[in-house]
C-alpha cells in the first residue's frame, strides 16, 4: 500500500484538477458576459472539430437559460415596448412628413403665383417703356 502522503497528493491533485475544470467554465462564462454554455469545448476532440470549422450543429452555441436576458417573457415585454416606441415614431413621422408635402404644396402654389405676377409686371414694364 502506498504512503498516505501520496495518497493525499492523489487526492488533491484530483480535486484541483476537477475545480480547474470547474473554474475555467466559470471563467469562460464571464469573459463573455452572456452566459455562454462553452461546456462543450472541454473536450479536446471537440474543440478541434470547433477550431477546424467542422463542429456539428449540437456544438453550437448555447444560450444560458438561467440568464434573464434569454427570459422569453422578458424579451417579449422589452420588443413590444420598442415595437409600440418605434411606431409611435414613426406616425408621429409620417403625421410630419404629411404636414411638410401640405405646406410644400401651398408653397408651390404661391410660387407660380408670384412668377406670374412677375412675368405681367415685365409686360406691362415692356408695354409701358415702348408708349413713352
Amino acid at each position: 500500500r502506498a504512503p498516505r502522503s501520496q495518497e493525499r497528493g492523489r487526492k488533491e491533485s484530483y480535486r484541483q484538477g476537477s475545480k480547474a475544470e470547474e473554474k475555467s467554465s466559470k471563467e469562460l462564462m464571464a469573459i463573455d458576459e452572456m452566459g455562454w454554455d462553452w461546456s462543450y469545448m472541454a473536450n479536446e476532440e471537440d474543440h478541434a472539430l470547433v477550431a477546424d470549422g467542422e463542429a456539428p450543429t449540437e456544438f453550437a452555441l448555447m444560450a444560458n437559460i438561467e440568464n434573464k436576458v434569454f427570459d422569453t417573457s422578458h424579451c417579449s415585454n422589452d420588443c413590444k415596448k420598442n415595437t409600440d416606441s418605434l411606431n409611435s415614431k414613426i406616425k408621429e413621422l409620417k403625421e410630419r412628413l404629411k404636414e411638410y408635402k401640405e405646406r410644400e404644396e401651398t408653397y408651390i402654389v404661391k410660387i407660380r403665383t408670384l412668377e406670374m405676377y412677375r412675368a405681367s409686371d415685365r409686360e406691362s414694364i415692356k408695354i409701358l417703356t415702348n408708349e413713352v
